[in-house]
């Protein structure tokens, strides 16, 4: 029965992949603005999970974990989502003047700004530099073993692009309003989300220790995000910041629920139950938890988006990360035989 139930959703991924895709593009054809904003909000999510898989596998093979030797064929199955970013990218960068007021409307942000930084070609340059440097070290792990060279590099790579993820495809909907820390707050959200991920195939090891050590992994991942986004707001809310306090009301009202919910879903019952050792050391009870902090993730990560996330596009990002999920899995094979056939010595 174990081994029963993945093979059945590998097969019958294509036909998801298939459903969700038309779906998609009927919503592309009834509302494009809407569909295209519900598209951005699930391919963030999507890419936090892939490319903190990337950012996870890199630092197992610097420092030689013993959850990295666990959990490491769960990350490499995320990590074929690297490719797929590429072409799920398209759906946004075909669409900037539907998603973000300063490609619609470039006087809404300084002039200086606009011509140098917040400009779609630039928006374009720095993606295609982000995605191509994560396509090539996902393709180096998904090889076989690496460097420690090059898994330090791979990790310089990933903090620096970062801001791509972060400020480019998230933040820069409030533009003008910036941040010096939320791509740092998005990359070790990334790591959280690819760690819940990571926490539902527990229940398939018996090392108690390399689960253990994935537990405190979530506490610290819950701890860094929760103390980046509370610092952020304590700074621009109380700091006399009309800008930057904008941002925030842009988000309140009935999103401050959402924001609650994500706080206390995603980081105060994760951290309170994984303080005990029997949690971290029961896969089942991970499992669980992982479920709450990748619910609490991916409701971070609407609140983020409130401005745009209508009713319609929101049923968008609904179906597009099934969409995108679906594609992944059904990936997977195709691209690890294709691999194995070009390199043999690595399987």
């Amino acid at each position: 029965m174990n081994g029963a139930a993945p093979l059945n959703w590998r097969s019958r991924a294509p036909m998801v992949f298939v459903v969700a895709a038309i779906a998609v593009v009927l919503l592309f054809i009834v509302s494009r603005q809407d569909a295209a904003r519900g598209w951005l909000i699930a391919f963030s999510v999507f890419s936090q999970i892939v490319l903190g898989s990337l950012a996870l596998l890199l630092l197992h093979e610097l420092t030689s974990t013993r959850w990295g030797a666990v959990f490491g064929p769960v990350l490499r199955r995320l990590l074929w989502g690297v490719p797929l970013l590429a072409i799920f990218f398209l759906g946004i960068g075909l669409n900037l003047r539907d998603i973000y007021p300063w490609a619609a409307s470039p006087a809404s942000i300084p002039p200086d700004v606009a011509r140098i930084y917040l400009n779609p070609g630039a928006f374009w340059l720095r993606s295609v530099i982000a995605l191509a440097g994560w396509l090539l070290f996902a393709i180096l792990l998904l090889r076989g073993p690496v460097s420690r060279l090059t898994a330090a590099l791979g990790l310089v790579f990933y903090g620096l692009s970062s801001y791509v993820l972060g400020y480019d495809w998230i933040f820069s909907l409030g533009a003008p309003v910036i941040s010096s820390s939320f791509f740092g707050e998005i990359a070790i959200q990334s790591l959280l989300a690819a760690l819940a991920v990571t926490a539902l195939s527990a229940p398939a090891t018996e090392d108690v220790t390399a689960k253990s050590d994935l537990g405190g992994f979530l506490i610290a991942g819950c701890l860094g995000v929760f103390y980046f986004e509370l610092m952020a707001f304590i700074i621009n809310w109380y700091g006399d910041l009309p800008d930057q306090a904008q941002w925030y009301l842009d988000r309140a009202g009935p999103w401050a629920y959402a924001a609650a919910a994500a706080a206390l879903i995603g980081a105060a019952i994760p951290i309170l139950a994984l303080l005990w050792s029997s949690v971290r050391a029961s896969g089942i009870a991970l499992r669980r938890v992982g479920v709450l902090v990748l619910c609490g993730v991916t409701l971070h990560t609407i609140w983020l988006f409130a401005p745009i996330a209508t009713p319609l596009a929101l049923v968008s990002a609904a179906i597009s990360i099934l969409a995108m999920t679906a594609a992944l899995i059904a990936f997977e094979p195709i691209g690890g035989s294709f691999l194995s056939g070009r390199r043999p010595s690595y399987v």
